[in-house]
Order: C-alpha cells, then structure tokens, then sequence
C-alpha cells in the first residue's frame, strides 16, 4: 500500500500478497475477481456481494447508478442497503425498489434500506465512498 507500510506488512504473508479480493477460476482457467472481502455482506449467515445486487438495480429503466453496502444490525449481522441515483426526472419510491429487487434476486438479498441520492460520494480516482454512505444510514 502506498505510503502505509502497516498495511502492506499485514498483506503480505509467506511471501505472498493477500489482496482481499474475492473470485473464482472458471473450467477453463480464467480468473474471474467478483468483490472486494471487506465489502461482501453477510446477512444470517448468508455471504451477499454488493455488485451482485448493483447489478441487478442497475437493470432497472429509472436507476442510473448505485451503491450497495451493509450495516450493522443485532439480529442478522447486518443488513443490505441501497444508495441509488435515478436517472433525470425518473421517480421511484423506496418500495419500488425492493419490490423490484425481490422479483429478480434471492429474498435475503434484497436491500431493506434504500437512500435516494443526486450522486454517490467518490473519491479522487471515483470510487465509490463506502464509509460516507454508511454515515447517512
């Protein structure tokens, strides 16, 4: 990591780098990195990928973007939210949204929060603020 050498020294381990991504290697060998570990989800035991949900929310006509993350909760671990954007002059409710989510993935995958924004926090190289959404739940 740059200019955190705490950081790296705990990613390297055997001589090997631990990255934290999360993937899978098809029949063919091809790699695939599907998510980030620090940000998979798990709600009731059950391993949840953000960009599995953002993908099936950016399917939708009236969404343009959005950012998928969990937070903490007492009984499940945590629970899935949503910060979407909509696409100009597009309306949606909150339900809409997890109505929409409910009929096109896993029931405990669907958000059971959904904040609307006019654009997600990023930093200077776009990435998507995590910690900021996190803060406004």
């Amino acid at each position: 990591y740059y200019k955190d050498q705490e950081m790296t020294k705990q990613s390297i381990k055997d001589g090997w780098l631990h990255t934290q991504d999360l993937g899978y290697m098809d029949q063919d060998g091809f790699l695939y990195i599907v998510e980030r570990k620090q940000h998979m989800i798990i709600s009731g035991g059950e391993n949840i990928y953000p960009k599995e949900v953002e993908d099936v929310l950016c399917c939708h006509p009236k969404i343009l973007e959005t950012a998928v993350f969990g937070v903490p909760d007492k009984i499940w671990g945590q629970n899935v939210c949503a910060a979407v954007v909509l696409k100009q002059a597009a309306t949606m409710s909150e339900e809409e949204v997890i109505d929409y989510c409910r009929s096109n993935i896993a029931s405990f995958k669907k958000p059971k929060k959904v904040i609307f924004l006019s654009k997600l926090p990023r930093n200077e190289v776009r990435k998507v603020l995590r910690t900021e959404l996190k803060k406004m739940i």
